[in-house]
């Protein structure tokens, strides 16, 4: 994985790419099995149901339209693409069952504005690894060490969540 002879750098960047698209549909993933559930709490688990057998269908043509011109990560982004359209549709059909989502309380410019600088950050070291050329672990600590770093400094700074909640989360329980 770091690039010690067991990966190639094609394999590496074909797994990058299949991380990539995963990642894209995290967010609708969890979110759709709280959605999910609060479904089944309210009495309802046919939609639910019926959802999911849409979501398998969606990811299954999706997988398959774009498994020829992109490989495997065409078959993550077809499940990626299925999962925002279930999230969709619980949500559409949990919001006025519960008098909305609670999302507008969550900051989601600034959470945007962190995972940019974030990202840009990460992106940036990595570039900055490879032009001083560190081997795979100097550049994998260069670019996590430093992207954490920007995470945490962005996140107090705009109010995202200050370095106490970041690490008392663990000390809490």
């Amino acid at each position: 994985v770091l690039r010690t002879g067991e990966f190639d750098r094609e394999a590496t960047l074909a797994v990058a790419a299949v991380l990539t698209a995963y990642a894209a549909g995290l967010p609708a993933n969890a979110s759709s099995r709280l959605l999910s559930a609060a479904c089944f709490a309210l009495g309802d688990t046919a939609r639910p149901a019926r959802y999911a057998t849409a979501r398998v269908i969606v990811s299954t043509l999706v997988s398959v339209a774009l498994m020829g011109p992109l490989g495997v990560a065409g078959v993550v982004l077809g499940a990626v693409v299925a999962a925002w359209l279930e999230l969709a549709l619980l949500a559409r059909l949990v919001r006025p069952a519960l008098g909305g989502l609670g999302l507008e309380h969550v900051p989601l410019a600034r959470i945007a504005v962190v995972a940019a600088l974030t990202g840009g950050a990460g992106l940036g070291l990595r570039q900055a690894a490879h032009a001083v050329a560190l081997g795979p672990m100097g550049a994998s600590l260069l670019v996590l060490g430093g992207a954490g770093a920007v995470f945490v400094s962005s996140s107090s700074a705009l109010g995202v969540a200050g370095l106490k909640q970041l690490l008392g989360r663990k000390a809490a329980r």
